[in-house]
């Protein structure tokens, strides 16, 4: 129960590590991103300012094609041996190219508005200026400058994140697990001392109550002369006496359920000699109730791995519940087959159901319905409990249908052990 516990803790409080590291990284690197791509910008600015100035008035415009804005280029340092890192374009007021220079490639459509652009294809990043002087505008400079370093600074930070991620994901799911473990261990001896207890008391209390019932039992072999109300007592003294006792049985069975299963001690079992059995037992209780028991195996080899007992009480729990809540003349249909690696039990019964809002609660120990609280009716709220326990015990899953005035499936699951 414990491991089961332990790793769904674990799983959360990993999960959450995961989202905080997740959203750290994500923030770090679009917070670092954002300022590479705002260090880019003002560089292309500058360039685009320095560039521009040669241009003192309307009539140097015309200059451009005698070459102008590549001596200023080849003045200015940012060109240098790399013509092929910046690219110049040069506009007139109407937006007809006029001039180019650099051999990186711009194939984005002139665009007037656009400030800020990016060319996808040769990785620059590009820059639209107007050139305006003494309140005319004369044309449109264009500057395209690669941002290779920018990009490859970003590909290593990513590089740098993913693995300062998992480093940190390691080295936090041996340190949860650590917590976890460590949070869980007095929860656990707790547990184990209650279950012990329970064990230990249920035992101890056996003999004084099968004493009672016993005494009783001898009373009334030698009633001659007792009287009715006497003899009413010693009956119901019996009665509770067998009650109390059903009940330790129970909760034996359930502490025993609850203790780790131990392959050792697994045998194959073959369904069909199981179920056999379990017919025999349930004949008498059956009949008194008028209920027809429907056996269905799909194959008559079927096999399954484990303690006779504890199969045998999960499956018998569930049938006697069927049973209990089955009107007279009605079925109960127990199917087994095999899907894929699973043993799977079905128990169907057309008694009076379970309503929506009481299902979540029908494992919960010593949990009855309103209708099963009769003394007629018998049973402590413990069946499907042990059924539940013994089902995790073997990593199986058990689930409910049910539908008020109608009936019951309950699907029982249990893992093919080799």
């Amino acid at each position: 129960m414990f491991k089961t516990t332990t790793s769904k803790l674990f799983l959360k409080n990993f999960s959450v590590i995961v989202f905080l590291l997740s959203a750290f990284s994500l923030a770090v690197y679009l917070m670092v991103t954002h300022n590479v791509e705002n260090a880019d910008r003002q560089k292309l600015q500058s360039l685009s300012d320095i560039l521009m100035g040669p241009i003192d008035d309307p009539n140097e415009a015309e200059e451009i094609k005698n070459e102008l804005i590549p001596d200023v280029m080849q003045s200015h340092g940012f060109l240098g041996d790399n013509p092929d890192k910046i690219a110049l374009q040069w506009f007139d007021p109407k937006g007809q190219l006029l001039a180019t220079k650099g051999t990186a490639s711009i194939t984005i459509p002139f665009d007037a508005a656009a400030k800020f652009q990016r060319e996808k294809t040769s990785g620059l990043l590009l820059l639209t200026s107007p050139a305006v002087r003494d309140g005319v505008l004369i044309g449109y400079l264009r500057v395209g400058m690669k941002v290779c370093q920018s990009e490859k600074y970003k590909r290593g930070l990513i590089t740098s994140l993913l693995i300062g991620i998992t480093i940190s994901l390691a080295a936090s799911s041996f340190i949860v697990l650590f917590l976890v473990r460590q949070t869980l261990k007095p929860v656990e001896e707790s547990i184990q001392k209650l279950t012990d207890f329970t064990a230990d008391a249920s035992h101890e209390l056996k003999n004084p109550i099968m004493a009672i019932k016993s005494n009783g039992a001898v009373a009334l072999q030698y009633s001659n002369g007792m009287r009715e109300t006497d003899r009413t007592k010693f009956l119901a003294i019996i009665d509770a006496a067998e009650q109390i006792n059903v009940t330790m049985t129970d909760l034996l069975s359930l502490a025993e359920s609850e203790h780790e299963l131990l392959n050792d001690a697994l045998t194959f079992l073959k369904i069909v000699d199981l179920l056999d059995d379990l017919n025999a037992d349930l004949k008498e209780l059956s009949i008194a109730k008028s209920v027809e028991l429907k056996w269905i195996i799909t194959d008559g080899n079927l096999v399954i791995k484990g303690r006779e007992e504890d199969i045998k009480l999960a499956i018998g729990n569930v049938i006697k519940n069927a049973i209990q809540y089955s009107n007279p003349g009605q079925e109960v249909v127990i199917t087994c087959r095999n899907i894929g690696n699973k043993i799977v039990f079905e128990i169907t019964d057309h008694g009076i159901g379970i309503s929506e809002e009481d299902q979540p609660k029908v494992f919960d120990r010593f949990w009855r319905s309103n209708k099963a609280r009769t003394h007629t009716s018998g049973g402590n709220g413990l069946g499907l409990a042990i059924v539940q326990s013994i089902v995790k015990r073997y990593k199986g899953t058990i689930s409910i249908r049910s539908k008020l005035g109608e009936g019951t499936t309950f699907t029982i699951s249990i893992p093919e052990r080799r």
